[in-house]
């Protein structure tokens, strides 16, 4: 099972059932979410299992062209603190993001 990182659990969405990751572009990455929609994803916070989800869909665009909405809901910061929370991880405005939107399928029984 393909597996997908986070260091840090914004806004607590990884608690919904359906949430969204912000990652910097690449070709490869763009290639590798592309083919894996529809997959089930091992979804870890720190190493620690979080849960299953399925990658719903895969959307590319400029940094810069983030709406407020996604930005919020994404980080749970407004949208000029998520702008410089997403240059403090490499991706400036002009640079190309991957939105990831994931569709929780189970939880992690302790």
């Amino acid at each position: 099972m393909k597996t997908i990182r986070f260091s840090h659990n914004w806004n607590n969405k990884l608690d919904c059932n359906v949430f969204t990751t912000i990652r910097k572009y690449t070709d490869e990455k763009f290639e590798y979410y592309s083919d894996a929609v529809g997959k089930p994803f091992k979804v870890l916070l720190k190493k620690a299992v979080v849960c299953e989800a399925e990658l719903h869909s895969v959307v590319c665009m400029n940094s810069c062209n983030l709406d407020a909405s996604l930005l919020m809901t994404d980080t749970g910061l407004e949208p000029p603190e998520a702008r410089e929370l997403l240059r403090r991880f490499g991706v400036g405005d002009e640079d190309k993001v991957l939105i990831l939107i994931f569709k929780k399928k189970q939880e992690v029984s302790d």
